[in-house]
């Protein structure tokens, strides 16, 4: 299939939008991978000049896209039950924005082998909304709160929020071993991405004295036999900064084949847990430019989750 050369006009609802963002939009079905090539090689060009991936668009700004070829490809349609599921996890909805409680598993995008995520299910169920984007990203094993914007000045008004550490997040984490700090502990470590290993899906993250500034604050809340339960507060939001971190001291998340310890997935597996035990418990977020007052959305740990701390013997302490 090929797709001829193709001119868009930027119009008031992609106004401040990134390039890349509004080409993975715009390109429904081409690879991310090919969009970022694209960009690039300068093959994508605005007013006629190289593009990178970060440019901000502004009004009436012109974005000429190559011919794209793809081959045929064929792919499951949405099906009712999945929408119903979906329709199912929205724990608060207004006209700025959806809050849903993300099951663990289920990617925010599509992307890495990934036909549909939360992004492309919503949209394929809502075809008449004007607008619909991700406010932030959650891994796919991670459960919780998702936060996708309804217009362009909500996304700007919470990503601006987000960026200044405005929005307070909170997560439960179980972790391996018995917690013997304070019961409130701050871990300050600089991260990397390690993109030199292309075995792994994506890049590794490294503690690296170079990386960028990061910071995660931890708070005790119950001790098991050889786990942990914790409340953790990133104050930073790098790519899989809190399992890094927990990591980085000797306290890996209950399930995280990444950075935890190997050898533990068949013991878990016994117990009748396989999941990441990560979960986005709590999100306070405010909007002023949009009169959004201050909202506090909160959701309960999975099934799964409370099954297996049921199953544990906690200690007194």
């Amino acid at each position: 299939m090929r797709w001829p050369v193709q001119k868009f006009i930027i119009s008031d609802t992609a106004l401040g939008q990134r390039l890349d963002n509004f080409l993975i939009r715009q390109l429904k079905g081409v690879p991310r991978s090919k969009i970022y090539r694209m960009i690039r090689k300068g093959e994508v060009r605005i007013n006629s000049r190289r593009a990178r991936p970060s440019d901000k668009l502004i009004l009436n700004d012109q974005v000429r896209v190559p011919p794209v070829y793809l081959p045929l490809q064929t792919h499951a349609p949405v099906s009712d039950h999945d929408m119903f599921d979906l329709a199912s996890c929205i724990i608060y909805e207004d006209s700025h924005l959806i809050v849903l409680n993300k099951p663990a598993g289920l990617a925010v995008h599509s992307g890495s082998g990934v036909s549909a995520g939360v992004i492309e299910l919503l949209r394929a169920h809502r075809s008449s909304e004007h607008f619909l984007e991700l406010v932030h990203r959650l891994d796919r094993a991670t459960s919780g709160i998702l936060m996708l914007a309804k217009s362009r000045e909500a996304l700007l008004c919470l990503h601006k929020e987000w960026a200044s550490n405005s929005i307070e997040k909170t997560y439960i984490a179980l972790v391996y071993g018995v917690w013997r700090g304070d019961s409130h502990q701050e871990i300050i470590q600089p991260l990397s991405y390690n993109r030199g290993n292309s075995g792994l899906k994506s890049p590794r993250v490294l503690i690296d004295p170079e990386g960028k500034p990061s910071r995660t604050d931890l708070d005790f809340i119950r001790k098991y036999q050889n786990y942990t339960l914790l409340f953790v507060r990133p104050k930073t939001g790098r790519m899989h900064q809190i399992r890094v971190h927990l990591a980085s001291i000797g306290h890996p998340i209950v399930g995280d084949e990444r950075y935890g310890p190997p050898d533990r997935t068949a013991e878990l597996r016994s117990l009748g847990f396989s999941d990441l035990f990560l979960h986005a418990s709590a999100v306070s977020v405010s909007c002023s430019t949009l009169d959004l007052k201050r909202r506090f959305f909160r959701c309960p740990l999975t099934r799964n989750q409370l099954k297996f701390l049921s199953s544990l013997n906690s200690l007194v302490v």
